[in-house]
């Protein structure tokens, strides 16, 4: 895995596997976006075709709500949404 900080906003990453077998998988890629009217958004895609999104707001102190949602390459029928809250 490796994480590379853009500057103080964007952040990306990856994961991958190595093995004598194969050189490199990569298993999934993904970033972070701080936008402080919107929160933190970050979204990833896996080597397995699903790509996620979520997007996570502070509204009181110690009180965030996490909006998220997934997909199956462009299949809509797979798409999978959630909202969380903690304290």
């Amino acid at each position: 895995s490796a994480m590379y900080k853009v500057n103080k906003d964007l952040s990306i990453a990856s994961s991958t596997t190595h093995s004598s077998a194969k050189a490199c998988d990569v298993l999934a890629v993904g970033g972070a976006y701080n936008m402080a009217s919107v929160g933190t958004i970050k979204a990833k895609v896996g080597s397995n075709g699903v790509t996620s999104a979520c997007i996570i707001k502070e509204v009181a102190p110690k009180v965030n709500v996490t909006a998220s949602g997934s997909i199956s390459g462009a299949d809509f029928s797979t798409f999978k949404y959630g909202v969380g809250i903690t304290m």
